[in-house]
């Protein structure tokens, strides 16, 4: 998101984008350049540094020879300075390499970000093949045409998008809200405000900025006719198959153009009603889910600000409560971003977030003093847990008390009492087996790997069929009947013109063929996923690599830059190979073609993306920060 220089210098450290948004301060920015420069001197500065100290101070009257020169200097390295930064960031930074500088290891919720890279990667998958194949329906649907092994469950994932669509919105609910909760645990409520005032202030030039940007160069294409290259294929049925997307329409001027865009931008920030697809614009109908980021986000700082003095268990029981109320208005997309909160807080309960300053002992404190908070509440409701009622004295006695949370037997916990900030201690016993057995390093293993399989599978839930779908036709029933938002069920049933269509019609919305009857079984897929993920050091091993690491910095260019570059270069390249060398005669030629053309496309798109990461997204970042800096006053 900023220039070449400091896409160099930030690839060398910890990325930290689920913390804090990703941004160098103007100091890095500055130590970026220079460390640039000395790797990478224009020629005209290493003919100033070589010249003897005489020659500097004295220098001789310019003629039109020493004028060329400097000119054609500067033109290099002007050339050199563009070259590198088209160049991939991870080309430059290897070729940059400053051993000096010691490669850190990922934080305790990078894995979340590799996470959130290869959704969007999937996404770009998912846009570039349904245009030439059919993927909305599983194996086994509608006879042998869905018999390919690529519509398995869980294989089907690498170019499924809908449920990567529901893995961001997980993320971004914890990312959201970690630092808010990191505050309100350590109850600096100052600071709490200032930081939720920061992200609201903030959040609106960090999603729709760059959006701004990315269809504004549609326009530019459009106005050099970079999408006329590729018009009649986009709508040519010999070529694409299945989804025709809209290929935007070239005005007849370009102050047109600009007045169109400046129209279609007005309707995309879109934050006047829940409609999922409300502020979709066509210039780009990838789009759709910035609007709806914008308006769940909202909803959660109100959320944040809401719990925010509120004991920690009392705050889980009542975002489980709107989290109950919200699923049962169908609302996936905040039930999904409340689980990213509760994600968020649990994961400061188990101590994973210590500040370096801390250690490993303190955050198992702080976790069992959230465990005994979480049994104090259950023991005024009179709750029980495994089949006896939660009951006991101060120092232990004949109670199960904690059982259920795997406390550790006869262990005495110091805390901190709510009421009276006076120490005490407690004695838990020992839990029981069946906890004591998943306690055990292979079995935790074994059960989340588990866990995470059946998240797969269900995020496997086909985006049309799955009533007539083998393995989902039994799931798909157990919807249920009130899945479908109320507005949008009324409106289908009143457009049907008899009372047998009525009939017809009600059956198909309450059985699994309406709009959003797919988001149900991918949007638990995706917390689950997200669940194992954050539990099992095999899954964020994964994510942690070095390539998906990679993809997590560029994962919002990617999502913004994929369909440009798939209408006008992405086509052409298709156009290019289907006509001049495989053909489209068999399906075998027309399957070979799409995978001669991807080994290009795919590459370019990524390309692309890395270019936009640093030449729009980062500096986006920072100007939201130094726009709040310059308008903001201070607290103190």
């Amino acid at each position: 998101m900023n220039g070449h220089a400091v896409s160099i210098h930030s690839l060398q450290e910890e990325s930290a984008a689920l913390l804090e948004e990703k941004s160098l301060s103007d100091i890095e920015s500055d130590a970026g350049r220079a460390d640039l420069e000395s790797r990478f001197p224009s020629s005209h500065s290493i003919i100033t540094d070589a010249a003897p100290f005489h020659q500097k101070k004295f220098k001789p009257k310019a003629t039109w020879q020493t004028t060329l020169t400097r000119i054609l200097d500067s033109l290099r390295s002007t050339l050199v300075r563009t070259f590198i930064f088209l160049l991939p960031s991870f080309i430059t930074s290897s070729i940059s390499h400053n051993p000096k500088v010691k490669k850190k290891k990922p934080g305790p919720t990078a894995y979340l970000d590799g996470m959130r890279g290869l959704a969007a990667l999937i996404v770009f998958f998912c846009h570039y093949f349904y245009t030439c194949f059919v993927i909305a329906q599983s194996y086994g649907y509608d006879g042998l045409s869905n018999h390919h092994i690529l519509k398995l469950p869980i294989i089907r994932l690498f170019y499924q998008g809908p449920p990567m669509v529901a893995v961001f919105f997980v993320i971004s609910g914890y990312a959201l809200s970690l630092k808010p909760l990191k505050l309100v645990r350590s109850r600096d409520y100052g600071s709490l405000l200032a930081t939720i005032s920061s992200l609201i202030f903030r959040r609106g030039f960090r999603l729709f900025l760059p959006t701004f940007i990315s269809t504004l160069m549609i326009m530019v294409l459009l106005r050099v006719g970079a999408y006329e290259w590729t018009r009649e294929f986009a709508y040519d049925d010999l070529y694409m198959r299945n989804v025709q997307e809209i290929h935007y329409e070239r005005m007849n001027s370009t102050a047109e153009q600009m007045a169109d865009w400046g129209r279609e931008m007005f309707r995309f920030v879109h934050i006047w009603d829940w409609d999922a697809y409300e502020g979709s614009t066509a210039i780009d109908v990838h789009l759709w889910t910035i609007p709806v980021e914008f308006r769940a986000s909202m909803m959660l700082f109100l959320t944040l600000l809401g719990t925010a003095r509120l004991k920690t268990v009392w705050r889980f029981v009542f975002v489980g409560a709107v989290m109950g109320f919200v699923y049962r208005s169908a609302r996936w997309e905040m039930v999904l971003f409340y689980m990213g909160m509760v994600f968020a807080e649990w994961d400061l309960v188990r101590g994973v977030h210590n500040s370096p300053s801390g250690t490993r002992e303190e955050g198992a404190a702080e976790a069992a003093a959230y465990q005994l908070e979480v049994l104090d509440g259950l023991e005024q409701q009179g709750i029980e847990m495994d089949g006896e009622t939660i009951a006991g004295s101060e120092e232990g006695g004949g109670s199960s008390r904690g059982g259920s949370l795997g406390l550790d037997r006869d262990v005495q916990v110091l805390f901190v009492d709510d009421g009276d900030d006076t120490e005490k201690t407690r004695t838990r016993r020992r839990p029981p087996i069946r906890l004591r057995l998943l306690g055990r390093p292979i079995l935790t293993k074994a059960w989340w790997i588990a866990v995470s399989i059946l998240a797969m599978y269900l995020m496997s839930q086909p985006d049309q069929g799955g009533e007539e779908t083998p393995g989902w036709v039994t799931l798909t029933r157990w919807i249920p009947k009130w899945w479908y938002a109320p507005t949008k069920y009324q409106q289908q049933l009143s457009s049907c013109s008899s009372p047998e269509e009525n009939e017809t019609e009600q059956e198909a919305l309450l059985f699994g063929q309406g709009q959003d009857q797919y988001r149900y079984y991918q949007s638990l897929g995706a917390i689950l996923m997200v669940l194992s993920a954050s539990r099992s050091l095999f899954w964020q091993n994964i994510f942690n690599s070095a390539p998906i690491q990679y993809l997590g910095k560029i994962s919002y260019a990617i999502y913004l830059m994929h369909g440009p570059v798939l209408h006008t270069v992405g086509y052409a390249i298709e156009r290019f190979v289907w006509m001049n060398i495989t053909g489209v005669e068999t399906d075998r030629a027309y399957v070979a073609g799409f995978g001669l053309a991807s080994l290009l496309v795919v590459p370019i798109v990524v390309w692309v993306s890395d270019v936009f990461w640093r030449a729009v997204d980062e500096p986006v970042v920072r100007f939201g920060k130094w726009l709040e800096g310059g308008c903001t006053v201070s607290m103190d």
